[in-house]
């Protein structure tokens, strides 16, 4: 929900905050409250003398299109913790360039605003994860700009290829070249008065006074008002609204095995500069098939690269941490690991540092400094667990246990925190600090609640071990006659894995999803809490231009629920925007086949029968690549056939993405004996699938549990 919408020459707004209800996740509020949102690539707006106050995300939202004008602007965005993409800019998605590298359309222009917001965490400029196409400078164009961050580094991400951490390192691009980092000294920011007085930087810079007008916003008497004076004139201003409720933070538990050797961590953010990487290799394993190898180069343009982190939520309470690591014999790194607290400004817990020469530390910064501890062997793997309670009224303190393979266990209790206002764990980060060649291996990674299953025990979590003790290895080609890919009944009555009966032993990582239990058996609850069912990407899930056929039972929980998108994400493979497939259940019931390619036409279908709420339904979608349509099937019944177009020629192998269920936009309700095949079910295989199964789903009662 955005203020002003896809609007030219937009007078005058104030952003509103809204309400929320209560979405599947939890809540979440202010959602969606762009202050102005140009939105579905439209180009040759004019957005100017508006004034954006707490929006609760970003005062400006731009999603793809070009040769639109910011100008003459204030934006204040106070609020140290908005819900929804931390930026005061927002960029969603870049203009695609031809195929001779030209845009369609100039590049958008911001000039003469006045940029005033908070938090250290908070960009100034941002563009989204999807931000594909790479930052061009043609895109967008900044200058004669007023900023303040009331005194703090002002940062954008506009390139995914890297942060720019202040103005200055900004400035270097030739972007805002005569912009300005100052307090604009506004009449009292603080009474919510934005008025700039004469003194202020803003107006050197071009900005055009407009504080007469700032006077008339709100109700005031005009020729166009029916009546005057109002009944009630003081104004309502409505106030954020805040909620008490977390989702409890699910563990990090990772053996890096559920991503292509190659391919980097799945539930980590890189942090890479030139050839220092960080990727998933086979060469060595502390357990499982794979490790984590961080490898550092000289010449890298920042000290701390290459790096990745963890984002926690805020945890507190009893804290563990584990980790296998070894150090090359060969070319030996020096490396940092760290826990931050970001709430309030950084705050720095538990740190530990390896040295070239093997001596392990604790209780330094960034590499420096701190307690000496022992010394490891290059060449040899060992252990490193933390144990703390992290709370404002907890000692300060942690310890830390070394266990060389093979050799005995070392204990070092009462390390103090690194500062001591650390009082929440937000931020977990591994830097390797070396200048020059060098590598070392980390891997089976744990952080949590002790108290809870997988960080006691992670070994039946797919990620951690690769399936799991006993558990084939996965299939390269097919092992079934049919072309089954995977088969998931979700019987198992407890563990993380979940088994594919198949035979192709592709097996997945149940990622925290629910388990439901009722008269149909076992199933899962999809309650849209953010956890998904992953399987890592392997030969038989890369469909290419093969027929697929997918088949489950669904029994939907919550079509209707408020949303700013009818789409409820089911399954997913996809690496948009290049190519991408998935299925979607629309808030009115029906299936909706997503089959996307920017460089082509697309093949997306949506049925013509409906799912009910609250009632399972069988329901089978058939890609018929041969014949260059998509089927329907709702209960063993037709349920549209719809055309693909005929140069649709589109291979959806989607190389190192995981399978997963939804989690944008999520679907909420059961999903049960979910079949994906590399073929072109017939009708009548449908029908007698629907047919063998479909006394056990008469009832939609069920309990759910997360054993």
């Amino acid at each position: 929900m955005s203020c002003v919408s896809t609007a030219s020459s937009t007078p005058w707004a104030t952003a509103a905050v809204p309400t929320a209800r209560t979405p599947p996740k939890g809540y979440a509020a202010p959602f969606a409250s762009w202050g102005i949102y140009l939105d579905g690539s439209i180009s040759g707006v004019t957005v100017y003398g508006n004034t954006i106050v707490r929006s609760g995300a970003n005062s400006l939202f731009i999603q793809f299109g070009g040769g639109n004008l910011v100008e003459n602007n204030v934006f204040v965005e106070t609020l140290e913790s908005p819900v929804q993409y931390g930026a005061v800019v927002f960029f969603g998605y870049f203009m695609h360039a031809d195929p001779a590298g030209s845009f369609p359309e100039p590049p958008n222009e911001l000039r003469h605003n006045i940029f005033y917001y908070k938090g250290r965490s908070r960009k100034l400029y941002q563009c989204g994860l999807w931000g594909h196409p790479e930052w061009d400078p043609r895109q967008a164009l900044f200058d004669h700009n007023l900023v303040w961050n009331e005194g703090l580094p002002v940062a954008s991400e506009l390139d995914p290829r890297r942060t720019y951490r202040s103005f200055p390192e900004w400035q270097q691009t030739g972007q805002d070249a005569h912009s300005l980092v100052a307090d604009p000294q506004f009449v009292d920011a603080a009474a919510d008065d934005y008025r700039l007085r004469p003194g202020s930087p803003a107006l050197a810079l071009g900005f055009r006074d407009i504080n007469a007008e700032m006077q008339q916003a709100g109700c005031h008497p005009a020729p166009e008002r029916a009546s005057w004076p109002l009944q009630d004139p003081e104004p309502f201003r409505e106030q954020p609204v805040t909620f008490a409720w977390t989702r409890p933070a699910r563990p990090v538990v990772d053996g890096f095995e559920l991503v292509p050797a190659g391919q980097p961590p799945r539930l980590a953010t890189l942090g890479e500069d030139g050839s220092g990487l960080v990727r998933a290799t086979r060469e060595v394993a502390a357990t499982g098939r794979q490790s984590l190898c961080i490898g550092d180069a000289p010449g890298l343009r920042f000290p701390y690269s290459p790096h990745l982190w963890y984002p926690l939520g805020e945890r507190q309470g009893a804290l563990r941490f584990s980790v296998d690591l070894m150090n090359s014999a060969a070319t030996p790194a020096a490396w940092y690991m760290e826990f931050r607290d970001w709430r309030d400004g950084l705050h720095v817990g538990p740190t530990f540092a390896g040295a070239p020469d093997g001596t392990l530390s604790a209780g330094g910064r960034f590499g420096s400094g701190g307690r000496p501890l022992t010394v490891i062997p290059n060449g040899t793997w060992f252990t490193v667990t933390l144990e703390t309670v992290v709370a404002a009224d907890a000692p300060q303190t942690y310890t830390l246990t070394v266990t060389p393979r093979g050799g005995a266990l070392q204990t070092f209790a009462d390390l103090p925190f690194a500062d001591a206002g650390f009082g929440c764990a937000t931020w977990f980060g591994v830097s390797s600090t070396s200048t020059q060649v060098s590598a070392f291996w980390m891997d089976s990674l744990v952080l949590g609640d002790p108290a809870l299953p997988e960080v006691r025990d992670p070994s039946t979590v797919p990620a951690f071990t690769g399936g799991g003790a006993g558990l084939p290895e996965p299939a390269a080609e097919f092992r079934t006659a049919d072309r089954l890919v995977f088969r998931w009944t979700f019987e198992e009555p407890d563990g993380e894995v979940v088994e594919d009966s198949s035979g192709n032993g592709l097996n997945a990582d149940l990622g925290g999803v629910t388990r439901a239990r009722g008269a149909f058996g076992r199933a899962l609850y999809l309650d849209g809490n953010g956890a998904a069912v992953e399987l890592a990407d392997s030969p038989l899930v890369r469909f290419g231009t093969d027929d697929v056929s997918v088949a489950c039972w669904l029994c939907p929980k919550g079509l209707a629920l408020d949303s700013p998108h009818p789409r409820r994400r089911l399954l997913d493979k996809g690496l948009w925007p290049d190519v991408w497939w998935n299925v979607d259940i629309l808030t009115d019931g029906h299936l909706h086949m997503e089959l996307g390619d920017q460089r082509g036409p697309g093949g997306t279908t949506e049925s013509a029968g409906t799912l009910p709420d609250n009632a399972w339904s069988h329901v089978a979608i058939v890609v018929d690549r041969r014949h260059a349509e998509v089927r329907y099937f709702i209960n063993g019944s037709d349920a549209g056939t719809r055309p693909l177009p005929k140069d649709f020629n589109t291979s959806f192998d989607t190389p190192g993405k995981a399978f997963t269920t939804g989690t944008w936009q999520p679907f909420v309700g059961l999903l049960d004996d979910l079949r994906i095949y590399r073929r072109a079910l017939s009708a009548d295989e449908v029908r007698q699938q629907w047919q063998e199964s479909r006394a056990r789903y008469l009832s939609s009662e069920f309990e759910a549990s997360q054993e």
